[in-house]
């Protein structure tokens, strides 16, 4: 089974047609500048790649630039046009309040949802700010996950700092029972991530974008030169998850990098597929 655990549905040409400053917010927010595809097309495109499943985020920038990227009840429409495919991840804005309880009480659990995006950087908030900590515990509290943007952004309206993976030491040791998963492995900080991963039980790893070359070479580079094949075996294995970040890369191209790694059969199907059914909670519920 192949689970891409990070996709963007942001080029999806219905969307689109439904709420049009989402084209110029793809430009200035995310600094994308593609073609839109019909949701038809993007499935067909995922299933090709042999995708089981895929993971689809939402994002509230509603405070600071005054968009959703999608809605929420845009995910829950996709969602319901194939449930066989997607599962969705809410996007909330941590500091509204009653209002992103609201939202977590709504949706997840519902219509397929499991979990939760943050983006700090983007947002325009710490992710060790206690004024957030309710959402966690929430999260906690029914068995959700929290995908939170670490690392590298393009914005550069965004405070990087928010996105230093050690902020989330004090969630990943205060809650932990919530699964938390750090998105791009934290590059440029990619040491640190690995630290929290290995310090901490329920901290996971995912594989979305390419910073230093083509998917091969990113991979090939963070993986055998920066951590070592011995080490990735021996400590990572269970902790890595697969992720696209389409639409800025092809889950196909993800896909094949993770394949051409020179790491062991068991490795490879746990980052493509069983980590992430693991965490999801597996079985018939997906």
């Amino acid at each position: 089974m192949i689970i891409d655990f990070h996709v963007h549905p942001v080029n999806v040409e219905e969307l689109h047609r439904a709420s049009p400053d989402m084209t110029t917010a793809l430009r200035d927010v995310y600094g994308l500048r593609i073609g839109l595809q019909p949701l038809r097309v993007f499935v067909d495109q995922l299933r090709s790649f042999g995708v089981s499943k895929a993971v689809i985020l939402g994002l509230d920038l509603s405070r600071l630039y005054g968009v959703k990227l999608p809605s929420n009840e845009e995910l829950a429409k996709i969602i319901s046009e194939y449930p066989d495919l997607f599962i969705g991840f809410i996007g909330l804005d941590p500091l509204k309040g009653d209002e992103a309880l609201d939202e977590i009480e709504k949706y997840i659990d519902k219509r397929k949802f499991r979990g939760v995006k943050l983006h700090p950087s983007l947002q325009g908030f710490r992710p060790d700010d206690e004024r957030v900590y309710p959402v966690y515990e929430l999260l906690e509290n029914i068995g959700a996950i929290l995908m939170i943007h670490t690392g590298f952004s393009w914005n550069t309206r965004s405070n990087l700092g928010y996105s230093y993976p050690l902020l989330i030491e004090p969630i990943a040791s205060k809650f932990k029972g919530l699964k938390i998963v750090l998105t791009h492995m934290g590059w440029p900080w990619i040491w640190e991530s690995i630290c929290l991963a290995l310090r901490y039980e329920n901290v996971y790893l995912d594989t979305a974008d390419t910073f230093t070359g083509t998917p091969r070479e990113h991979l090939r580079r963070v993986f055998v030169e920066i951590l070592g094949v011995r080490f990735v075996e021996a400590f990572l294995r269970d902790k890595v998850l697969f992720g696209s970040n389409h639409p800025r890369m092809e889950s196909g191209k993800i896909i094949e990098a993770i394949r051409s790694l020179p790491i062991g059969s068991e490795s490879r199907e746990s980052i493509l597929g069983l980590n992430a059914l693991r965490i999801l909670g597996g079985g018939d519920t997906l």
